[in-house]
């Protein structure tokens, strides 16, 4: 009943969930991506909403957050904590999941480690759904992605970044 209620609220106010408009977006999704890839907190937080969420799922199979993560100081330090660990040669590229911009981290040996889908409103980050369950995984890997227009694989427009350190 409070979902109802409040769904109800949202939409008398006029507002939306998630960004429509696919420039910005993606706009803000590479803002977060560069932030991330350069450990810069400060970009990070400039990105993020006050209310940002941040989501994992590992399925129970590898690591995860275990609880929902929330509030830009926290979901901040959650994920430059996760960029310190990953090794350098590791790579994301860009795609679309579940209509919104997302990026893919590939091992040095290609091998998929996670999807980040970016939920995007009123120019910030307002969720971050982090998938790393294996059987969740491993349907993005079957060569061509299917919602590239050009039809390249994700390995294809991978780009690889590195830190600023």
């Amino acid at each position: 009943r409070q979902a109802a209620a409040r769904a109800g609220g949202k939409l008398a106010a006029g507002r939306q969930r998630y960004e429509r408009d696919a420039a910005r977006r993606e706009a803000v999704t590479r803002a977060f991506v560069d932030a991330v890839a350069g450990a810069d907190l400060d970009g990070l937080m400039a990105v993020l909403a006050p209310d940002v969420v941040f989501v994992a799922d590992g399925g129970g199979v590898v690591a995860a957050a275990r609880h929902p993560q929330h509030g830009a100081a926290r979901v901040a330090q959650v994920i430059l904590s996760l960029a310190r660990l990953r090794p350098p040669d590791w790579t994301f590229a860009a795609r679309e999941l579940n209509g919104e911009p997302a990026f893919i981290v590939r091992r040095a040996d290609g091998t998929i480690d996670s999807a980040w889908i970016v939920h995007a409103a009123g120019g910030r980050v307002v969720r971050i759904d982090v998938l790393r369950n294996p059987a969740k995984l491993a349907g993005l890997d079957a060569g061509a992605d299917p919602d590239a227009a050009d039809g390249r694989s994700a390995a294809q427009r991978s780009t690889t970044m590195t830190s600023n350190e």
